[in-house]
């Protein structure tokens, strides 16, 4: 049985599709292209003419369809930022897009993923080493500093509770073998008892403008 089908049992054809949306497609790995970005830096840093080191190192937003739909430009002007959010990503993916990147030198990666994972019943440990993986290459690749950002739950209520537990053990997996300044976790402020909280989702799964604030202001804080 494919994982398609076996999320069509485990949710019911009333949230299977904002569930399939979140899986991977079938599509060619597209490179992290750093040249050429139009998210380039803008306001006072481009006024002024010049950028300290924090700000020419690019910020790089890496993972899945939630980190896709970040307002990060926006939010950073001051900084180089590249959205390389994929939706449907996996650690998988992640760790196989690995292969495309070309040298991050002072680069600082905001990683998050894990969901499509869960969403496809693999073994957590397996994805918590997967993404150790991916920081592992961010880091050998030039990167100055990855921030790991816990991976959310969806809303049980939704989509019923069977990632709450996985992504519990996810996250505490990660925690216990990063450093506390290396994850940013968000659990606290989106979600409860009984997975994400309504006012901080869309479809159960996905953020609303609300959340990606809350991201917004605990990111900036660490930046």
């Amino acid at each position: 049985m494919t994982p398609r089908h076996r999320l069509a049992q485990g949710l019911g054809l009333s949230t299977l599709l904002v569930a399939v949306l979140a899986l991977p497609a079938l599509r060619p790995l597209p490179p992290l292209q750093l040249e050429g970005s139009t998210d380039r830096p803008r306001g006072a840093a481009a006024s002024r003419g010049t950028l300290t080191p924090a700000e020419a190192a690019p910020l790089i937003l890496l993972g899945d369809s939630i980190t896709a739909a970040g307002p990060w430009s926006e939010a950073f002007p001051q900084r180089r930022v590249i959205n390389a959010g994929i939706p449907g990503d996996t650690s998988v993916d992640l760790l196989a897009r690995l292969d495309t990147l070309p040298s991050l030198p002072g680069a600082t990666v905001v990683l998050m993923a894990g969901i499509n994972d869960i969403l496809q019943d693999q073994p957590t440990a397996a994805v918590a080493d997967r993404l150790l993986a991916v920081r592992r290459g961010l880091l050998e690749r030039g990167a100055a500093r990855v921030v790991m950002v816990s991976t959310l739950p969806c809303e049980a209520s939704r989509l019923g509770p069977r990632c709450l537990a996985p992504v519990a053990e996810l996250n505490r997996s990660l925690q216990e073998q990063l450093a506390a300044a290396d994850v940013l976790d968000l659990r606290p402020e989106l979600s409860d008892a009984g997975g994400l909280r309504r006012s901080m989702g869309t479809d159960g799964l996905h953020l609303s403008q609300e959340a990606y604030q809350v991201w917004l202001r605990r990111l900036a804080a660490v930046l």
